[in-house]
């Protein structure tokens, strides 16, 4: 993904020196908030002004006329119950976005007490949806040691990019008295997040998005929909009494029905998603006795329009349910869907789907009794991609003979 022309300042130019900034001055000592270019901003927990801060310094600079002096001491703070005093100072090429990245380099460690200047470097490549590149140093807990010398300094301060990585480049001196608990340089990128699967959201590419990319729920871990899987879900809400008839004797004029209802725990309109307004997809899986998938349904029509007065395939049934109704049968032969909530006991799933020669309706997949034929079960799951699962085992088996399948539960 390219980035937006705003934060691509870098790459037709270096940018040399930014302590050197013509406002950079206004931003100095205790209570400057900003300027043209550089913001500062400044912790002080306990609540003395001057705690923390930062300072143009022209007679600490390496080079030029202006170098950064860290001043960010404890003040008056109780150790160990104030959080430590804090300055950091940046400068945005862009405008706008989040964090999406951020890295950064403490020079606490690398740089020696003896007061001479140091050059570090930090590196990053900008991510997708970068809209700011920020350029920043931060202080955080400098210790006020009541000595003379103790001062930290920074200067030429330089920031270039190669191939989407941006470098920003330092120089630190350190004196004898100084510590901290940290001393930063670093880049931050902001913009706007890629779309993610997972965040609940159907973005473009994804076809659907159930929060999180856990595989087996209906929407898979790359926000695909999941038909049906090679081998029955767990965790499915359980029906007491269910009823499965497959009739295939005609070609062309195939015949699926069933029913679930009594369902082992309470259930409410949400627990069957939400076609209406939102993206639920309707799945419908049979297996056979040993757990091999015998057929499988997709009902991907949330929202949409059905039959020949284009009419909502979807209705709420009031806060108890929905009922699915497509006179064309073109979502893999479904004709009708109706779902009900209800206590304990209660709660029904009930479908339709056929194919009719005569109208050229052919979507509804055909084998399945034979796929069933010599089965002496199958277990039937309706799952939503977002919401709750429903099965039945259906043991009792009234007809099986190739061309038809019907049995019941229990």
């Amino acid at each position: 993904m390219a980035l937006p022309v705003a934060a691509l300042l870098f790459v037709t130019a270096a940018r040399g020196d930014l302590l050197e900034d013509p406002g950079f001055e206004l931003a100095t000592g205790g209570g400057q908030a900003s300027n043209s270019a550089w913001v500062l901003d400044v912790n002080f927990p306990d609540g003395v002004t001057g705690a923390a801060n930062f300072q143009e310094a022209p007679w600490a600079a390496r080079t030029g006329d202006v170098g950064l002096w860290f001043r960010a001491f404890e003040g008056n703070q109780n150790p160990g119950v104030d959080p430590p005093a804090a300055a950091k100072i940046f400068q945005d090429f862009g405008a706008g976005g989040v964090l999406l990245e951020s890295v950064s380099l403490d020079l606490n460690p690398l740089s020696p007490n003896d007061g001479s200047w140091n050059m570090y470097m930090v590196s990053g490549r900008a991510p997708a949806g970068t809209q700011t590149v920020r350029a920043f140093a931060e202080m955080i807990g400098g210790v006020d040691a009541l000595l003379n010398p103790q001062s930290a300094f920074l200067d030429d301060m330089d920031m270039t990019v190669s191939g989407g990585i941006y470098t920003l480049t330092a120089w630190h001196k350190v004196e004898i008295h100084y510590t901290s608990d940290a001393t930063l340089i670093g880049i931050e990128f902001l913009g706007v997040p890629e779309p993610a699967c997972g965040d609940a959201v159907v973005d473009p590419g994804e076809e659907c998005d159930d929060g999180n990319t856990v595989a087996g729920d209906g929407c898979s871990a790359l926000c695909e929909i999941e038909v049906c899987l090679g081998s029955p879900v767990t965790g499915c809400v359980v029906a007491a009494n269910a009823s499965l008839a497959v009739v295939e004797k005609k070609p062309g004029d195939e015949k699926l029905k069933a029913t679930l209802k009594g369902f082992d725990s309470e259930t409410t309109q949400g627990d069957f998603g939400d076609p209406v307004g939102g993206t639920t997809v309707y799945s419908v899986c049979i297996y056979d006795s040993g757990g091999i998938l015998a057929a499988e349904l997709a009902v991907d029509r949330a929202g949409t329009l059905c039959g020949p007065k284009s009419k909502d395939c979807w209705k709420a049934k009031k806060t108890k349910g929905y009922t699915y109704k497509d006179k064309d049968a073109s979502a893999d032969g479904m004709k009708k869907i109706a779902t009900t909530s209800g206590a304990a006991g209660k709660g029904k799933v009930t479908f339709q789907a056929a194919n009719k020669s005569k109208k050229s309706q052919s979507d509804l997949p055909t084998g399945i009794a034979a796929a069933l034929s010599g089965s002496g079960e199958a277990r039937l799951q309706v799952a939503t991609s977002d919401a709750r699962c429903f099965e039945a085992v259906l043991g009792t088996v009234k007809k099986n003979d190739g061309v038809q399948f019907k049995a019941k539960a229990p």
